[in-house]
């Protein structure tokens, strides 16, 4: 087997192998044996019509190229070793010839990479502050977390939480949101699933069912259906108050393994950090 390789630009190499004529006989030997299996060769059992009559039938050419695609994968990867090429993505079968077979891959090798002199860069650390507001943010958050809803007989208002069953349809009947015993917060900034949801839903009561009409906004999830008017569907299953926590030592020890409020909010800060 014959290797040749040059050198092509961006870490590209020409990759020729031919194939001697011994390895070529014997691949064309087992080429002609396949194809006798495959056909019927009058006065000969599948698979045993001699070579020479395959060769007759067929011609040098056909069991040539069988022999050629057999080989392809093996003399390939046997080139690979030989020459010790690092591949950085299986290579390129370009052409392919028959007389003698020989393969012109393209390969790709790995990308040269000259870091330089990296070792004499320094950066500084930039200096890193937290503010109270970003500290009380996230105090503000855990405590929404933790909100207490203790169930009430009358009527949803604002700030409120209930429990609903929710299907969203658009106005030519086509179902795009259906969810059951979901929780929500009745709070003014709340515009989910799309504005006006809250004030739609304030003044339910437990089994009452309203349907309205909203206008699902630009930033809604399924983007064919932002700006077009929907149909919404809403049971009421439950009705909560909501109260938030106090923010606490009894709070801190809710969150987690704290034994005071300053300690929840001295590991909020480090976070933040």
């Amino acid at each position: 087997m014959k290797i040749t390789t040059e050198a092509l630009q961006n870490r590209q190499l020409h990759l020729t192998i031919e194939v001697d004529e011994e390895q070529t006989k014997k691949a064309m030997q087992r080429a002609a044996r396949q194809i006798a299996r495959q056909v019927n060769m009058p006065g000969f059992r599948k698979g045993k019509a001699p070579y020479e009559l395959v060769i007759q039938r067929f011609g040098e050419d056909t069991v040539r190229k069988e022999a050629a695609e057999a080989l392809a994968e093996k003399v390939y990867r046997e080139a690979i070793e030989q020459e010790k090429i690092k591949l950085y993505i299986p290579g390129k079968l370009e052409e392919i010839e028959l007389n003698p077979i020989t393969f012109q891959f393209t390969i790709s090798l790995p990308p040269l990479l000259n870091l330089g002199d990296y070792r004499n860069y320094r950066l500084k650390p930039r200096k890193v502050r937290v503010f109270k507001k970003d500290i009380q943010q996230v105090l503000e958050e855990i405590r929404r977390q933790h909100t207490i809803f203790d169930p009430v007989e009358r009527p949803v208002a604002r700030d409120n939480g209930a429990t609903i069953d929710l299907v969203g349809k658009t106005l030519d009947e086509v179902t795009f949101l259906e969810q059951k015993n979901v929780r929500v917060i009745l709070e003014e900034e709340v515009n989910e699933p799309a504005p006006g949801f809250i004030d739609a839903i304030v003044g339910m009561e437990v089994g009452g069912e309203r349907t309205f009409i909203l206008t699902l906004p630009d930033d809604f999830p399924q983007q064919e259906l932002r700006g077009q008017e929907a149909e919404f569907t809403v049971k009421i299953r439950e009705v909560f108050e909501s109260t938030l926590p106090e923010l606490d030592d009894d709070l801190a020890r809710t969150v987690g393994k704290f034994e005071s409020f300053k300690e929840l909010e001295k590991e909020t800060k480090e976070k933040l950090r």
